[in-house]
């Protein structure tokens, strides 16, 4: 399961603002993620976000294995952007 996660620029822990879930990804993969995914319904899609990925073995959002592939947190982006590319590696 892939998980795109998107999150206020700059914050540090709590939920996540809004995170896609893609059962069965094939590579590349376009996606999009908004307003639709976002996590809890009071939380507002604006301003400054960041994104990072997760390519998840057991499919469980809440674990963490050594065989899970991610992206690093990329830069402020704004709602909206297009041509954002995340590449997956080995935790390091």
């Amino acid at each position: 399961v892939l998980f795109v996660i998107a999150r206020p620029q700059g914050a540090r822990g709590g939920p996540p603002l809004a995170v896609l879930r893609i059962p069965s990804p094939e590579f590349p993969l376009d996606f999009r993620i908004g307003p639709e995914n976002v996590m809890i319904p009071s939380m507002r899609f604006e301003g400054a976000i960041s994104l990072s990925a997760r390519l998840d073995a057991d499919g469980n959002a809440m674990t963490r294995g050594a065989a899970d592939l991610s992206s690093p947190v990329e830069e402020p982006l704004s709602p909206g952007a297009t041509g954002v590319r995340l590449v997956l590696s080995e935790r390091g």
